[in-house]
């Protein structure tokens, strides 16, 4: 077996280059700083710190979110909200508490215009809206909700 063109039994180190390539948030490439002395080059900030400058941006990503609300709805025969219209909101899903079908949409969903969401107790569906969410059953059926926002 071999690591590039060389016999594992051959102890003279090799040097591999890693091509580095940063990017700002205007997503234009941007040249990285000069090498350290070992050859590393610093991401992330000055000095490898991970702080962001204007001459060396950063990428950030927020992860979770700040808030959540929970609740239950029995969805109906007719068109039931589910959950009101947020602003703000990530994503909202919904679980199925129980053995029969709802079907998940907007306004004035029926049994045939609507997402299913099957009739599985624990069976769900992860909806990015900031809409409002209705669901409506051929038998009413009880839905849980969780918002992140």
């Amino acid at each position: 077996m071999s690591v590039i063109g060389k016999s594992l039994k051959d102890t003279t180190p090799v040097e591999v280059a890693q091509p580095v390539m940063m990017v700002n948030a205007a997503g234009a490439q941007v040249a990285p700083a000069a090498a350290n002395s070992d050859g590393s080059v610093n991401q992330g900030g000055v000095n490898g710190t991970g702080r962001a400058t204007a001459a060396n941006p950063a990428a950030t990503r927020d992860y979770g979110s700040a808030t959540i609300a929970a609740g239950q709805v029995s969805a109906g025969t007719t068109s039931t909200q589910i959950v009101a219209a947020r602003s703000g909101r990530m994503a909202v899903t919904i679980v199925n508490g129980g053995t029969n079908d709802v079907f998940i949409g907007v306004t004035g969903v029926t049994i045939t215009t609507g997402v299913l969401l099957p009739g599985t107790k624990g069976a769900s569906v992860t909806i990015p809206t900031q809409a409002a969410v209705f669901g409506v059953a051929a038998v009413a059926q009880t839905v849980s909700f969780i918002e992140t926002f």
